[in-house]
């Protein structure tokens, strides 16, 4: 049976093969550290939790400036329009991020001592959210550019393995000294990523060693610039929540919404391998004019992500009790608003592929920026009133205002129907009201595990269309062809 296996993955067009393999290790990065969240939730305070997820929510917020987000949109553009001078472009765009880095902590560190309570990071988490911004870039191109060629075989070695020793490092820290543990699990778990990152930008250098090129920085900020707002909004509506629950109710309640978040935010692996393959298939597409073969691909892996949303928000009890524990009980009644937000969160990438392939980065910048604003003020007054439950439900509010922004932008862009809005619409709204619902059925195990395994059986009996959509694309690994995954 394994060698039949072996022998059909081996007979897969790359396409195929480099969607399994992304899957396979994104679900390996998530099962870790699904597995190591208990570790910690048991061996840190709620304050030290809190601490570690209000650092990381400044990370996603301030790296979105420090590192350009070049190895997002920009990075995969790149790769067609600098298609014969690829390690060039890479390397240029290192530098460009590097010098982002420079200023953009120079700045951050400055606003720090003005406003030291708005920005509560001891100084030591500085030095090392620098080092982090200087060299992760080199690993995210790398990265980027396997996924963008389906080189899957290294990119799943390196996931797998990076995977396994940042928490490793960071538990072993946390459990050979008694203070500080908060900070030193930041240490452990980033030192191995800094590590990765130095060696992926040695190597990046050696294949060319021209950090500056004024064409490609022209180019790189000509698009960057106008995102920046867009990808800083972006990170500001999917973390604003806990650094003003920090600010407003303290590290302890940033913890127990942090883990709900932490919990919440599992599945979006699932996803993340998906789009891997389906953005390359969505842009060729768009650029045959094939607008047609977009939606019978996209909108099943909509489908499929959604109920496994759904699978995790009836289970969402036991989910917290094995991440927290009880003393992080309190925290179960914000999986359902944060869970059903995820799925606006990723429906959103349907319609921004079109937004990114046509370079509308004005229209993309004021949609995402839109929605960020009404989030922090939501946040502000929300959280003041009602206490950090009020940001669970400002969350899904913004995010399908944000979604709904986007697919604004796409008709715009796009006269022509790509995606079946009535549908979209009729099903968003249902996925909703059964997220919400769950919350009812909490203190009755037997319907919630019965619920479960129907959505298990389900699975089962309809594997093979499962597997159809997460196998998502059958084109050669050059781009030719223009079959349809599935057909």
């Amino acid at each position: 049976m394994i060698k039949k296996a072996i022998r059909r993955f081996q007979s897969l067009s790359d396409a195929k093969k480099s969607a399994i393999a992304f899957l396979f290790a994104s679900f390996v990065q998530r099962g870790i550290s699904f597995i190591i969240t208990p570790l910690f939730t048991r061996l840190l305070s709620t304050e030290d939790f809190g601490l570690v997820t209000v650092y990381n929510s400044w990370l996603e917020m301030i790296g979105t400036v420090a590192m350009l987000n070049l190895s997002s949109g920009i990075f995969n553009v790149g790769m067609m329009d600098y298609e014969k001078d690829r390690d060039g472009f890479t390397t240029s765009l290192l530098g460009l991020a590097n010098a982002a880095t420079i200023v953009t902590m120079a700045v951050f560190y400055g606003a720090s001592l003005l406003f030291p309570k708005l920005i509560r990071l001891p100084r030591v988490l500085f030095l090392l959210m620098l080092l982090y911004f200087l060299f992760q870039p080199a690993t995210r191109f790398w990265t980027a550019r396997q996924r963008f060629e389906y080189k899957y075989k290294s990119l799943t070695v390196v996931t797998i393995i990076s995977t396994v020793l940042s928490p490793t490092v960071g538990l072993i820290l946390v459990l050979t000294n008694k203070e500080n543990l908060g900070i030193l699990r930041l240490w452990g778990t980033n030192s191995v990523l800094i590590l990765f990152g130095i060696f992926f930008y040695l190597y990046t250098v050696r294949r060319n060693g021209k950090l500056y090129d004024r064409e490609i920085w022209r180019y790189a900020l000509r698009f960057s610039i106008p995102l920046i707002p867009h990808y800083l909004a972006m990170h500001i509506l999917a973390t604003s929540d806990r650094v003003m629950i920090q600010s407003l109710s303290g590290n302890a309640e940033a913890g127990l919404y942090g883990l709900a978040y932490t919990a919440s935010m599992v599945i979006c692996t699932a996803w993340t391998a998906i789009q891997g393959s389906l953005t390359p298939y969505v842009y060729e597409k768009l650029k045959k004019d094939r607008l047609d073969r977009i939606a019978p691909v996209a909108v099943p892996c909509i489908l499929l992500f959604s109920v496994i949303c759904l699978a995790v928000v009836i289970m969402a009890p036991e989910v917290i009790l094995i991440l927290g524990g009880k003393k992080y009980e309190a925290s179960i009644p914000l999986i359902p608003p944060l869970i059903a937000s995820v799925l606006f969160m990723e429906m959103y990438n349907l319609f921004s592929m079109v937004e990114f392939y046509h370079k509308k980065t004005v229209k993309i910048m004021l949609a995402t920026f839109a929605a960020a604003l009404i989030n922090v003020v939501l946040n502000y007054f929300g959280i003041r009133k009602f206490g950090y439950t009020a940001a669970a439900y400002t969350t899904l509010f913004c995010y399908i205002l944000y979604c709904m922004f986007h697919y604004l932008n796409m008709r715009a862009i796009e006269p022509r129907r790509i995606y079946n809005a009535k549908f979209l619409l009729i099903y968003s709204v249902a996925y909703i009201a059964l997220c919400l619902s769950s919350l009812a059925v909490y203190p009755y195990p037997l319907v919630r595990y019965g619920i479960f395994a129907a959505i298990v059986i389900a699975a089962w009996f309809n594997r093979k269309k499962i597997m159809n959509v997460i196998r998502i694309n059958n084109r050669p690994a050059d781009g030719s062809g223009e079959q349809t995954p599935g057909d």
